[in-house]
């Protein structure tokens, strides 16, 4: 490529390119070049894979749903707690510890009952184990009333008389075992069965309820 350029005396020359007068190849290259405090190195912007967001999204409603579930199943372990401390369930009437309970309350009847007779225990009927501070035993028994009078050297389980009457009564004992202490906390009894003349004994006939506690 050709410049052409006007002299002072208006005379044409053609000079090449790299013939220029060095004012304006200075002036070109000064243009060419940027200061460095002008020059702005901008970082590279880096986007997030596709789909990312829809994988935090994710990612969050899994986390929700697992605490959900994990307070749901804390509640449920609560509530069936409760219920297990606070209901009472069927139990085999024929286990030891419901045996030594009838025993027990047999015992603290003999010591409470207005009969000059003693009253053994014939059956367990029923039973019932309730967790609380220690256990409640609600038991149906059947119980018969001996020709074993109190204060004789026999005690009621041991009195070989025939039974005079049968009673169903229904005992509560609360058991604490690791103080070793028993209570009775209640009884009812109501005649079942006389034998022989008259009506036989009416006195269980009524409703009895008292507390006693045994250390």
């Amino acid at each position: 490529m050709y410049f052409y350029f006007r002299s002072q005396d208006s005379e044409k020359v053609l000079r090449p390119t790299w013939e220029q007068p060095p004012c304006r190849a200075s002036k070109m290259a000064a243009g060419s070049r940027r200061a460095p405090s002008d020059v702005r190195e901008s970082a590279p912007r880096v986007f997030p894979p596709a789909g990312s967001a829809n994988d935090r999204r994710t990612s969050n409603m899994a986390a929700k749903f697992c605490l959900g579930l994990i307070v749901a199943l804390s509640l449920i372990s609560i509530i069936s707690s409760m219920q297990m401390a606070g209901g009472a369930i069927n139990i085999n009437p024929d286990r030891a510890d419901v045996m030594n309970a009838a025993n027990f309350a047999m015992q603290e009847f003999n010591q409470n009952s207005k009969s000059v007779f003693l009253f053994k225990l014939l059956k367990v009927l029923s039973a019932q184990s309730q967790v609380v501070e220690g256990i409640n035993y609600f038991l149906d028994v059947e119980i018969g009333r001996t020709q074993c009078r109190k204060g004789s050297p026999s005690n009621a389980q041991s009195c070989n008389s025939e039974v005079a009457q049968i009673s169903v009564c229904k005992f509560q004992v609360w058991d604490i075992p690791w103080l070793n202490k028993k209570t009775l906390v209640s009884y009812s009894c109501k005649s079942h069965t006389s034998f022989g003349k008259g009506k036989g004994h009416n006195s269980l006939d009524e409703r009895v309820q008292q507390r006693i506690d045994v250390n």
